[in-house]
């Protein structure tokens, strides 16, 4: 594990319009792959804000980073897009066991950070996301991560409970992202 931390933090100073736009690249700047820059556009997204911009490259190098900004930032694709190019790229994606893994710390956050795939997942066709969380059937989770996953996005405490099940093999995750660590830490998840 890569022990240098990068840490993107946006102060509120840093707001205003001028110190946003020094910071925001056009797509290609950091993506060669057409089809995801063809998706991205189509979601209206013709560059990269400041939290992506910033953060793209250590993420995409495997580097642990540590990355705080206001709602609405960006943190998502941020957080996302570059690991999901990197193991496109290493053909690292084969339907089995995750690769990538994403906690968040509430139902609703997992639904709307899964939702954020859809259009990539329906147009490429090449990873399969997959959440699990609370107040849903857990052997319909079983069954499911039973065909495979490349990426899975879940809530601490039915991750918990699938683990302790045996139904969820972390063994090949490369990634780990944990969304909101700080609401995370504070449910008593350690």
């Amino acid at each position: 594990m890569n022990r240098d931390v990068h840490d993107y933090e946006r102060t509120k100073s840093s707001h205003n319009k001028s110190s946003h736009d020094e910071t925001k690249k056009e797509l290609e700047y950091f993506l060669s792959n057409p089809k995801t820059i063809s998706i991205l556009r189509k979601r209206n997204i013709k560059e990269f804000y400041p939290i992506q911009a910033q953060t793209f490259k250590p993420i995409y190098q495997g580097q642990d980073v540590i990355a705080r900004d206001r709602t609405g930032s960006g943190k998502t694709i941020a957080f996302t897009l570059p690991v999901i190019e990197r193991l496109r790229e290493q053909k690292k994606f084969n339907h089995h066991a995750p690769k990538f893994l994403i906690i968040l710390p509430t139902r609703e956050l997992v639904i709307q950070v899964t939702m954020k795939y859809n259009p990539q997942v329906q147009r490429l066709g090449d990873f399969e996301v997959y959440c699990v969380y609370g107040k849903t059937s857990v052997e319909d989770n079983i069954r499911r991560l039973s065909r495979g996953v490349d990426i899975l996005v879940g809530a601490p405490g039915r991750l918990n409970d699938l683990i302790s099940r045996g139904a969820v093999n972390l063994e090949e995750i490369e990634v780990l992202c944990l969304d909101e660590a700080d609401e995370i830490l504070k449910q008593g998840f350690k």
